[in-house]
C-alpha cells in the first residue's frame, strides 16, 4: 500500500500517522507547541487565569533514553494483548480508554517510533517476527516508512 492509499482510506483514519519524515515529524512537534501555547493565551483573558496554565511548554520526539525509562516506568501499560500481526499489517484492535493522568500507553507490533537521533526509532513494528519483550528495540531506518511513526513529548520548560 502507498501513503496516498492509506491516508484517503477511511479504514485507516484511527491508525497511526505514518509516511513521515524525521523532518516533518519535528515539524510536527514545534506546530504542536506553537498551537498549545496560542491555546493558553486565547483562553484567558487576564493575567490571574493564565497562571492556570503553564508558562512555557515544548513538544518533542522523544530520546531513546526517556523512551527506555516509560518503558520500565509504565511496563503494565504495554497491551500486549491487543495487537495480532495478519501478515502485511497489524490487525484491527479495539481502541485504548484514555485516562486524565500522566501515563505512557505501548502497544508491540503497531509501529516503531522516531526519537530525537535521526535515523534511529524504538519499539517493535507490525513488521517485527519478534516474540520476546524487546520493546526498547532500537531501529534504523532512511526515511519515510509505512511501519515507522511518532509520538509526541511534552517538555514544561517553564511553571
Amino acid at each position: 500500500m502507498n501513503m496516498n492509499e492509506y491516508y484517503n482510506s477511511p479504514d485507516f483514519r484511527d491508525y497511526p500517522v505514518v509516511y513521515l519524515s524525521f523532518i516533518q515529524a519535528a515539524a510536527f512537534c514545534e506546530w504542536r507547541t506553537d498551537m498549545t501555547m496560542l491555546l493558553f493565551s486565547v483562553s484567558s483573558k487576564n493575567e490571574k487565569q493564565r497562571a492556570k496554565y503553564y508558562t512555557k511548554v515544548r513538544y518533542r520526539l522523544p530520546t531513546v533514553e526517556e523512551w527506555e525509562y516509560a518503558m520500565e516506568k509504565f511496563r503494565e501499560n504495554i497491551y500486549t494483548n491487543l495487537g495480532v500481526y495478519a501478515g502485511e499489517r497489524c490487525a484491527t484492535i479495539e481502541a485504548v480508554p484514555q485516562k486524565r493522568n500522566l501515563e505512557f500507553v505501548y502497544i508491540p507490533h503497531n509501529v516503531s517510533e522516531m526519537t530525537t537521533t535521526e535515523k534511529t526509532a524504538v519499539g517493535l513494528s507490525w513488521r517485527d517476527n519478534d516474540t520476546t519483550d524487546n520493546y526498547s528495540k532500537t531501529v534504523s531506518y532512511s526515511g519515510p516508512r509505512d511501519w515507522l511513526g511518532f509520538r509526541c513529548v511534552c517538555e514544561i520548560v517553564e511553571y
